[in-house]
Parts: structure tokens; sequence; C-alpha cells
């Protein structure tokens, strides 16, 4: 839909999207990371097109995402709703007792609800999404707290890149009236702007207009907010909360992420003084590392909107905890390793991130793998590597073979043949489904050839399946490197991941993928990012 407003009566099918008048803002379908979720969003579609920018500047279903891509936004009966397949419509504004409404996407980045005329004129604005903000403010928006109807404009963290459900921190104006920022974690003080004055605040002197960025608070009987404002439009502007705390700011100068309370500062202006255990102190770090672990540990009941944030806390309060991870593979749940336990940490290209305490007298066992062997890979023989690709490719042979030949019994000892009959797409994604379905059934060892039943190498074969299985997962970012694949052949002490599903498995309609490419653009962001800790 090459337009700007949602009329009532009209539909807004995923993956089809609303543009603002300036061509800079887009409201559209989406799926964030690596997330089969759908959710509604506003994008930024800067002029500029090096700089586009792939996270959402508000979700209007952060708590409600769809299950598949069904979503059709719509207003019903004067009533602004999100419906899909098998559920409960989403509401998103509130019934006005109006005959007509319309949606429009405003050239700020604002999405306003109003009341239409009959002659089709606007009347009045019943709600806009500025009045709700997510993890981002515009230029514009307002962050703080109305006196008189008690709304509060604040700021909630994503649980996950991949999870844009309200996390634990939140960035809002002082309750008691005073003109001052406090960030909050599960309602609980985690950091304190200190009062604005002579135009800035007191504790956050980055807070300023050096970034392009003319801020200005405002305070009186009925309100009490910061907001700021830009002299160019044409570039993307915004201020954000992340998953773990840190403030970014993007201007004219690029991205500048502020970490506001880092644990291994002494002390930090603004940061509420916890009281830490005695175990752990300024010196004491815990850095993530990928790769895998070894070793039993502890789950917090699984917990699907707990972050790594909220995990690092928990770990840092637990004086026998020596690392840390998140449950699921979209970063959230929460388990920890104890030092009554086994814990050794193998460090490879692939893997979970894990974060584990780092002290002189830390006792954690880690094994350097995969990153040095990436770093010194033209030290491996060439014979490593065609080795591998050997083994793959008689991997795939046997999985071909075991489901399309006639005869099993006319089994080849000595030779390997070409195939006389090639293999259309559909019979090799046949024999993949096949396979992937042994695989996940526990029965992987049905695909192994005839002529390795009696040599006892059922470990040697079901490991260079699985290795086989890694290697064609859907995702690029999930397949080993080739010294990863080198170091799962030969260390048969090493653990491998669970393969995910392959990509010959995904089944895609080529017309509705390209239109989703269309609206999905692949994320570039060549914007300079600079990394500031708090002093």
């Amino acid at each position: 839909m090459d337009s700007d407003t949602l009329s009532q009566g009209d539909e807004l099918r995923d993956p089809r999207f609303l543009t603002s008048a300036n061509k800079i803002f887009s409201l559209q379908f989406f799926s964030p990371g690596t997330s089969k979720n759908r959710y509604v969003g506003i994008f930024y579609q800067s002029l500029d097109t090096r700089h586009t920018d792939c996270h959402p500047v508000w979700v209007a279903n952060r708590n409600n995402p769809l299950p598949d891509a069904s979503g059709i936004l719509m207003i019903t009966d004067s009533v602004l709703t999100i419906s899909y397949s098998g559920g409960d419509p989403i509401v998103l504004t509130s019934n006005f007792g109006i005959i007509n409404a319309s949606a429009t996407l405003l050239n700020d980045g604002n999405l306003v609800f109003r009341e239409v005329n009959p002659d089709g004129s606007i009347n009045r604005t019943l709600w806009q999404s500025f009045d709700f903000p997510t993890d981002t403010i515009l230029p514009g928006m307002k962050l703080g707290i109305n006196f008189r109807t008690g709304h509060k404009w604040s700021l909630t963290s994503w649980v996950s890149d991949d999870v844009p459900a309200s996390g634990s921190l939140t960035l809002s104006g002082d309750p008691n009236g005073s003109s001052q920022l406090i960030m909050w974690w599960q309602r609980n003080p985690y950091w304190i702007s200190g009062l604005w004055q002579y135009g800035r605040f007191d504790n956050s002197p980055w807070l300023t207009n050096v970034y392009g960025l003319d801020y200005s608070y405002i305070s009186n009987e009925n309100e009490s907010y910061l907001t700021y404002s830009v002299d160019y439009h044409e570039k993307i502007v915004k201020l954000s909360i992340n998953t773990t705390g840190w403030i970014s700011v993007t201007g004219v100068a690029g991205v500048t992420d502020f970490n506001l309370c880092p644990f291994s500062a002494t002390s930090t202006a603004g940061c509420v003084n916890w009281m830490l255990p005695e175990c752990r102190n300024s010196k004491h770090q815990f850095i993530g590392s990928r790769g895998f672990a070894y070793g039993h540990s502890y789950t917090f009941n699984k917990n699907y909107n707990m972050s790594i944030f909220d995990c690092g806390l928990e770990c840092e309060h637990n004086c026998s905890c020596i690392a840390y991870a998140s449950i699921f593979e979209n970063g959230t749940g929460c388990k920890i390793w104890t030092n009554d336990t086994t814990f050794t940490f193998s460090e490879t290209l692939i893997g979970e991130n894990v974060y584990i305490f780092q002290t002189e007298n830390a006792s954690v066992s880690i094994i350097h793998m995969g990153r040095d062997t990436a770093k010194k890979g033209w030290i491996l023989p060439v014979a490593s590597a065609g080795g591998a690709l050997l083994v793959l490719s008689f991997l795939l042979f046997c999985i071909l073979r075991r489901f399309r030949t006639k005869a099993a019994e006319e089994v080849l000892l000595h030779t390997i043949r070409t195939r006389e009959k090639c293999s259309t797409a559909d019979d090799i994604e046949n024999d993949m489904s096949q396979a992937w379905e042994l695989w996940i059934e526990g029965r992987a060892l049905e695909l192994m050839d005839t002529t390795l039943e009696r040599t006892n190498q059922e470990n040697e074969v079901t490991r260079t399946i699985t290795v086989g299985l890694l290697c064609v997962q859907d995702s690029a970012a999930d397949r080993p490197s080739m010294s990863d694949v080198v170091s799962m052949l030969t260390n048969e002490y090493l653990q491998l991941p669970a393969p995910k599903q392959p990509a010959f498995l995904i089944g895609t309609n080529t017309r509705e993928a390209t239109k989703a490419a269309a609206v999905e653009k692949t994320c570039t962001n060549e914007l300079s990012i600079s990394l500031i800790e708090a002093r």
C-alpha cells in the first residue's frame, strides 16, 4: 500500500506496509532476528541509503506476537486492531464511540489515530504512538510524567534482540516530581540521571547538545519530561535503551553507546550502590565467549522473559556462580554454573555465548580451540581440509544412496560411482527430509551404509551425520566454519550442538518471498559506533 493512511474499511495485510509522506518512516510487519513471530513496527527509511536502520523505533504488539504471517492491521468499528488466523484480535486503541476514523503515519514517525468528519476532514486526534514508546524516543517525543493524568512516557528494554517483549529495565521520569530521569530494574532504582541544571543532568554530562540533538527539559505543575529536537530530518536520529541497560544515541555523529553502570567500575555517578556480596569487587568481571560449556548447570525455572542482563545480576549476587548463559536460542532464560561443579569451556567459533568469571585467582578451565584454529588456520595441512570435505561428500552420498538406490544388495565395496540418474531439487529435498526425520527420532544410524555395519564405527558415523546436518542448517550464521568442522571430526570429546532444521526443508512461496523481501530490506548500517563507559 503506497500510502501513509489506513482508512476505515481498509486492510493492511502482511507483508504490505504504510509509508510516511516524506518517505522517511514505514509501518510494516516484521520478524526480529531469528524469530518466526510477527510484529507490527515503525522503521526508519532514511533518504540517505547508507543509513538504513533495521531496529524498529516502535512496536505495536511487543507483548502479543503473531504466530505467523496471517496478520491484518485494520480499523473495525472505529477501533484500530491487529487480527490474525486462529486468535482474538489485538486491540491497539480504545472504543471512543465515534463513527469514522483513520490511522496515519506522520512525517515525524508518529502513528496517529484520528476521528474523521463526514466530509472527510480530520476532527481530532484520539490516540498516538508517541504516547506509548517502546525502547526508543524520536525527536519531539517525551520522556517523563504527566501529573494531571498519571500517564508515564517511558522506555522499556526488549528482553533480547529477538524478543521485543517488555524487559526488566525501564527509563522514565521521577514519580516524585523532581527534574531527573530514573532507570529502574524490576521496579528497583538502578541509575539516576541527577537534576537537570544549566542544560544538562548532573550525572549525565554526555546527555548534552554535542551529538546534534538539542535537548530541553520541561517541568511544571502538569507535567515533567525530557524532549529533544534536530535541525535535520534526512538521517536517523533516536535515543534508545538496549537489553543490557546501555543508552544509545544516534545522531549526525553516528551511534554512541553509553554504559551507565559498568560492573567493573569502582564508582559511577548515578548508579545506585547495590550491596554486592564481599566476594565481588571492581576487579571481577564476567567476560563473554562463544563456545561449548561442560558441567551441570542450574536453571531459573526456564523463565522465557528473563534476559541475559537479569541472568548476569543473578550470577553476580551468587558468590558460587562462575559462569552464566541464556537457555534459549533467542537469548532468553538463565542458567548458571557454580564452583561446586566441574565446569570447563571449549572456546570455538560456534556454540553459545557464555559469560565467564574472570579474576586473578579464577580456576575455570577454558579450552581454547576454534578461535586459535581460525587465527592460525594456514597451519592446518591441506589434507585435513580435503579429508573433511571428502567425509562430508561421502556422508551426502550415503544419505542419498540409502533412500534412492533400487537394489540395496548391490553394494560396491571398492568403488563409488557417479549416480547415473540425476536428482531433481524435489528428490534431494525428499532425501534430506527423511534424513532429518530419522535424526530427530534418534534413528540416525539407519542412514549408515551396509558397508559399515560390521565395522563397529557407530559413534563415528553418528558424529559425521551430525556434523553434516550442522553444515546444511537453514541460517548460514549457524553453520560451522571449515576449521570448526575439522575440530568436530577429529576431537571425539567435543560436545556437538544439536543441528537446526536444514535449509532444504524450509518451504517458501517464491512470489510471496520476493514481495516480503522488498519490504524487509537487508540491514546495512554504516554509521560510526562509539562505546563510552561512565567513570
